[in-house]
């Protein structure tokens, strides 16, 4: 079996589907009226990694671990604020502090860490907006939703079912083979809902997508482009590691009789032979006489498959858009300057995810509940994605001061202290 297979095998449950739908599908009607685009989207056909060979591949790949990882603990680091009319911020304030006390126990901190790291590993995220009871619907509640489980609602074709604006029209959630989904919402006309999938409008699902291509629906993450050097990686790592076993335990290959010379060895001897040898360790010694030979099999050059682990290696950290020394946790010999410049592409891949992601959140969750609730909605305003030392920041405000591009003030001092975490003091009132 290869190494792809067993990684599809780490994830428990996999069995086949049910056959049998609530509702039989048909064809969408097209229609082509005015304020609607003439353009109609598709569903892809090209053929993708499966997201629990992703998964499988993060948490078995040293290299890939460390990179999601690392990658979504810098984000967090820089923190974020709210921003926007005092009302609002403290309204939302309240919100998010209160996530997963009614639909869920998923904290607010603790499901921006997995947004962050599903988009890279699996190039999306969802969450849920949970609704109140009753005829309140008003959002009151994020739950978190397992990427592997997601789909788009599709007829019996296997096409995702779309608007007249070629805007997707919900979602499913599959559940394992041996569950019977309850439906909360009405099915959409057309849809082909298996007994395991539980349907979800649109409007009650906030799904973050990563690197897109083509029409947008199945968006790429940091693993994907590189699932095949892990995959080898992993083969070869396994090869080194047998060589290696090679080395220090060689393989014994005895050598009892000579074919040009008669008597031949009978059974019991070759088996007694045999024995003798399987009982020896690294100490042992063997006696044997003149027509019994021992040779020990060694591997040959077993430090070359360690370029080939380096070269898979590099490929992975490529895909991540990350320095060899962040991906790695490894000091090279890049000198510092070089060292600056890939932090700074570094630090411009993170800032990519961080406004994806915050711009859903806004779009999604934020401008809904405000609109719910008669306020005006707020920004996410995400801190200084650092990778640089802790001092270099001070060093540069001190720079700024000193050559007078920045004045100090009350207004200045409540912003530093916010973006350094700095505890809070009652700030003079400035003199006239």
């Amino acid at each position: 079996m290869g190494l792809r297979q067993t990684i599809g095998n780490i994830i428990a449950g996999t069995s086949p589907q049910p056959t049998e739908y609530y509702l039989a599908a048909t064809p969408m009607e097209k229609t082509s009226e005015a304020g609607f685009p003439a353009t109609t989207k598709t569903t892809p056909t090209i053929q993708r990694v499966p997201k629990e060979e992703l998964e499988g591949a993060y948490f078995r790949e040293p290299t890939a671990f460390n990179i999601i990882n690392k990658t979504t603990e810098i984000i967090m680091s820089a923190g974020y604020r709210l921003s926007g009319a005092a009302k609002s911020v403290s309204f939302f304030g309240d919100f998010f502090n209160s996530v997963g006390s009614i639909g869920g126990e998923v904290e607010w901190e603790e499901m921006l860490n997995s947004l962050f790291r599903h988009e890279m590993i699996f190039g999306e995220a969802w969450l849920e907006l949970v609704p109140g009871k009753g005829d309140n619907e008003s959002i009151v509640d994020l739950e978190p939703i397992d990427p592997k489980k997601m789909d788009y609602v599709k007829d019996s074709n296997y096409k995702i079912l779309l608007d007249k604006s070629s805007n997707v029209i919900g979602y499913v959630q599959k559940l394992p083979f041996d569950y019977i989904a309850e439906q909360k919402y009405s099915l959409p006309k057309d849809a082909a809902i298996l007994n395991n999938q539980v349907f979800l409008p649109t409007d009650k699902v906030a799904h973050f997508k990563l690197y897109t291509v083509g029409d947008e629906f199945y968006p790429i993450g940091l693993i994907e482009p590189s699932y095949d050097a892990i995959i080898r990686k992993l083969n070869t790592e396994q090869a080194h590691a047998n060589a290696i076993k090679r080395i220090g335990f060689p393989t014994r290959r005895g050598i009892l009789g000579d074919p040009t010379f008669l008597p031949h060895p009978t059974e019991e001897q070759l088996q007694r032979f045999a024995e003798q040898l399987k009982n020896m360790d690294d100490k042992g010694v063997l006696v044997h006489p003149h027509y019994a030979n021992v040779v020990i099999d060694e591997a040959k050059a077993p430090q070359k498959l360690q370029e080939h682990l380096v070269y898979y290696e590099n490929q992975i950290i490529t895909a991540s858009g990350l320095p060899e020394a962040f991906a790695t946790g490894k000091g090279g010999a890049t000198n510092r300057a070089t060292l600056l410049r890939q932090e700074s592409l570094a630090k411009l891949t993170m800032k990519d995810i961080v406004r994806r992601t915050t711009r859903i959140i806004e779009k999604r969750i934020i401008n809904k509940i405000a609109q719910q609730n008669g306020i005006s909605p707020v920004k996410i305003i995400w801190g200084e994605i650092a990778v640089e030392e802790l001092d270099d920041k001070a060093k540069r405000l001190v720079a700024y001061r000193q050559s007078g591009l920045i004045t100090p003030d009350n207004n200045l001092e409540r912003l530093i202290r916010d973006i350094e975490n700095l505890p809070e003091r009652e700030i003079r009132e400035e003199q006239q």
